[in-house]
């Protein structure tokens, strides 16, 4: 692999971004946050060489970047696309500078010295923005790596631009490589890049002895909280944004000096939102090791006094979904999809729809509903009276409240918050908006106040219900950013809980609060879910396996496992394979349900495994083999041609 070519990502990955962390709501499993061993099937047979990093302070390697991105961004209703091309060269300066007072990081700084990039929209050069992002990208960047080799932030001039910090992230994402200092000859790793979190399997690919002290891998990566059979915990499908990534990338690893020779990768990704495409690109990019020294401790010393003002920088996430995405960058999407349009105009175009519908064009309104809530803020309450006249369960309806939740700002929260809490609101109403709240990437103590309100004082039992539901995907979403709000809402679930099991309450109270407390996805419901997945009866141990789902806990893992393995009524292992679905990729998680495939009696269990097996095929190549062939052989007409359908379309 020692020479090869590359070059692909910028300006699309840019705009991608923006596309996805504008409309986003999706949720986010957990993972473990460094690289660990497998005891999967190995790569290949070859005897694999312990290889790790070695961070020596001082230690300066050279690498040859290039890097670029082809690709299209969908605008308007007819389809229209802005052509996106971007490339980079240049020499990527790594120089390591130390150990942060963060347990387990590394500092390293990134400078891209006599960096060339060209960007282009539409054939039309934008020399000025390359031009600021090459002197951006020579001030340099500082890394903070753990020692695995996984990135866990960047730190750049604070007067760097959204575009030069965009393209940072992108490059520096590309140079994670997770080393395990065993044996294993394929691990997994948790990751983060442009995209998001992204589950990385390794696996070391045999070269011939000339290559050396040369470790060879191999990574593919799948992004976390994207397999087939994801939905939201409410039961109904909201608009919401997709990025999804392929990407195969070839490393090599000098063994003795603990670091990358190079890195070739070739990467496509597409965003898409209520089943529309609104972004694709290809992306390459390779970087080869030309040079290496190590700094004395004067020269080491002066730089760090030189990128003083870089290390008292605030960290920025590499996740471009991230709320460091600026808003110019929003802005100037939402200008494309608006098009100039007006409030009225919109408003005529969502009647028209309502009347005679057309393929593609309430997509087209949605985005132009968002864009104009973006660029005038305080145009979010006459935007949320549009729906007093209108049906609650009507197309016009559905675009207004998924497009002010999908922009998520706090005029666009107060807009909805203030027609569910409104004198008159119907529950139709409140059915309808109350779900997108919860389904919000970042609500307000004010949104979750209001919610809390008609959870504990609607007369209307499913009103209530939805409420209580919707604060239980709040806590998912705030756990990071607002622990003590979270905690708060699972207190209050399990008291819940507790409360309708010391009452005697019906079947029904009680699945419903385990419902609740798995949209939460939090560890501390394990003890209590896990006792009532024993329960006597078949429909509550169900529930009670399916809110295990999010929970990133090795406890819930094994009796999600032991449900689907062991448990004699079918409606509960079918619930402990849907949970599957949503949890990573683990071997014993696979094991079991190759094993259960095999001696499941129900087929439509059996096709629920073969799916969710199929989805792992980036963390386990091998699944699809043994998809295609059980399938093959499975007695149900059904099963045969939901196996069939999956290895046709690769999907």
């Amino acid at each position: 692999m020692l020479s090869r070519r590359a070059a692909a990502v910028g300006a699309l990955l840019v705009a991608v971004a923006v596309v996805a962390a504008f409309v986003v709501m999706r949720s986010r499993t957990g993972a473990r946050e460094s690289a660990f061993a497998l005891d999967a099937a190995p790569a290949s047979s070859a005897s694999s060489r312990v290889a790790a990093h070695r961070f020596v302070p001082g230690r300066e390697v050279t690498y040859a970047v290039t890097y670029a991105s082809d690709g299209a961004l969908r605008v308007g209703e007819a389809a229209q696309a802005s052509h996106l091309v971007s490339s980079v060269r240049a020499k990527l300066v790594r120089t390591v500078l130390g150990t942060s007072p963060r347990e387990g990081i590394e500092l390293l700084l990134y400078r891209f010295v006599g960096a060339e990039i060209a960007i282009a929209i539409d054939e039309s050069s934008r020399a000025t923005d390359a031009a600021r992002i090459e002197a951006d990208l020579a001030r340099g960047l500082v890394v903070e790596m753990t020692r695995s080799g996984t990135i866990a932030s960047v730190r750049m001039d604070p007067a760097a631009s959204s575009l030069s910090r965009a393209f940072a992230r992108a490059l520096a994402a590309w140079t994670q490589v997770a080393l395990v200092s065993t044996d294993a000859t394929s691990w997994i790793a948790r990751e983060i890049d442009t995209n998001g979190p992204l589950a990385a399997a390794y696996g070391v690919v045999p070269r011939p002895s000339s290559f050396g002290d040369v470790l060879s891998l191999r990574k593919t990566k799948r992004p976390l909280g994207t397999r087939e059979g994801e939905r939201a915990a409410l039961g109904e499908m909201f608009l919401r944004a997709e990025t999804g990534s392929t990407a195969v990338v070839e490393i090599d690893v000098d063994v003795a000096q603990g670091e990358v020779v190079e890195i070739a990768g070739d990467e496509t990704t597409d965003a898409t939102l209520g089943g529309q495409s609104l972004a694709h690109t290809r992306t390459t990019f390779d970087a080869e090791r030309t040079s290496a020294r190590v700094l004395d401790a004067a020269a080491l010393a002066a730089l760090a006094v030189e990128i003083a003002p870089l290390l008292e920088s605030a960290p920025m996430a590499l996740d471009a979904h991230d709320a460091t995405l600026g808003d110019s960058a929003k802005a100037e999407a939402s200008r494309h999809w608006l098009g100039g349009a007006t409030l009225a105009e919109i408003t005529r175009g969502l009647d028209d729809e309502a009347r005679a519908p057309r393929e593609g064009r309430s997509f087209d309104l949605f985005l132009k509903v968002q864009a104009y809530a973006f660029l005038h803020p305080a145009e979010c309450e006459a935007i949320a009276r549009l729906l007093h006249a209108r049906p609650p369960r009507g197309s016009a309806s559905a675009t207004i409240v998924a497009a002010l939740a999908a922009t998520g700002s706090k005029e666009a929260q107060a807009a909805l918050v203030g027609v569910v809490t409104a004198h008159g609101a119907t529950a139709d109403q409140m059915l309808r908006i109350v779900p997108s709240l919860g389904m919000l990437a970042s609500p307000l103590q004010e949104t979750e106040d209001a919610v809390r309100t008609l959870r504990d004082t609607s007369k209307r039992a499913d009103v209530a219900a939805t409420a209580a539901l919707a604060l239980g995907i709040m806590a998912r979403s705030i756990a990071a950013t607002s622990p003590a709000r979270a905690t708060r809402i699972v207190d209050e679930a399990l008291a819940r809980l507790a409360r309708d099991e010391r009452d005697a309450r019906d079947e029904a109270a009680v699945k419903h609060d385990l419902s609740v407390l798995g949209n939460t996805g939090s560890t501390r419901i394990v003890d209590d879910v896990v006792r009532l997945s024993r329960s006597g009866t078949p429909s509550v141990r169900a529930q009670a396996g399916f809110s295990l789902r999010f929970v990133a806990d090795e406890a819930a893992e094994a009796r999600l496992l032991e449900l689907l393995a062991r448990d004699d009524d079918v409606l509960v292992r079918a619930r402990a394979a849907a949970a599957l679905a949503y949890r990573d990729w683990t071997e014993a998680s696979a094991r079991t349900q190759r094993t259960r495939v095999v001696d499941e009696p129900d087929a439509a269990v059996r096709a629920e495994l073969l799916r969710t097996l199929y989805a792992m095929r980036s963390s386990d190549p091998s699944v699809v083999a043994f998809v295609k062939e059980r399938g093959e052989r499975d007695a149900d007409a059904t099963v045969r041609s939901v196996a069939a359908a999956m290895i046709a379309a690769g999907e």
